[in-house]
């Protein structure tokens, strides 16, 4: 429908029915009552392009998901005394090595027939998870300063 004019009613022609003259009216559209809150903004779907913010933000807690998710299967894995020499659990801790390192001595880990409890895993989740959501709120803070909120 082009700019400008108005909505049309017309008969469609049925296509579940056989009889060829059997129309049926074309469904009304949707009516939602006002919000009665003021300065309330209808929400817009389609092909809205999300900001630089969105993309950002969006990118920090993709990457944050990936990194607690690893840091989760090598907690467990360790509590649970897997297998070093299988290929998923020496990939495990071969990726998530690096980001446990800067947390590996700060508390005292125990270790019984070979399951280990890593606090330091845990700490390390903590701190990657603070790291994200202070870059979000930084984002959000270079986000509002540039419209100049």
């Amino acid at each position: 429908m082009r700019t400008g004019e108005g909505r049309r009613r017309t008969r469609v022609q049925d296509e579940r029915s056989e009889e060829p003259g059997r129309t049926r009216e074309p469904p009304e559209a949707e009516v939602r009552p006002a919000n009665p809150e003021p300065g309330y903004v209808e929400p817009v779907y389609g092909d809205v392009v999300p900001g630089w913010t969105v993309i950002v933000r969006r990118g920090v807690y993709y990457v944050l998901g990936i990194v607690e998710v690893l840091l989760v299967f090598r907690f467990l894995l360790r509590l649970f005394a897997a297998n070093p020499a299988a290929p998923f659990v020496a990939f495990v801790y071969g990726v998530t090595a690096p980001l446990v390192f800067p947390f590996a001595g700060v508390f005292r880990g125990f270790a019984a027939d070979g399951a280990a409890f890593e606090p330091g895993t845990l700490l390390a989740m903590a701190v990657y998870a603070v790291a994200a959501w202070a870059v979000d709120r930084l984002v959000m803070l270079v986000a509002s300063s540039a419209r100049g909120v």
